[in-house]
């Protein structure tokens, strides 16, 4: 989970969430054996309607399972598609 605060736009999230998957999106090596590292992510930005963190975090996990459907290395934005 990665918090961010004080966005002055909602694109500066996904330009970070963007960062954040190139940054992960590598190849390491174990017991000999090339793996691929890829990462799919949901993001959910916070409304005067969320009642708790958890309802934050529970549409953010939509959000990923959303972004798994759609294969590897992507995101979802809760409520939209992008």
């Amino acid at each position: 989970m990665v918090l961010l605060d004080n966005l002055k736009e909602k694109q500066d999230a996904i330009i970070t969430i963007e960062r954040i998957q190139a940054a992960m999106a590598t190849t390491c090596c174990l017991d000999g054996n090339k793996i691929n590292i890829s990462m799919s992510m949901g993001m959910a930005f916070s409304i005067d309607s969320y009642q708790s963190p958890k309802d934050i975090l529970a549409d953010a996990d939509i959000a990923m399972y959303q972004a798994k459907s759609l294969g590897k290395s992507c995101y979802q934005v809760f409520g939209s598609l992008i």
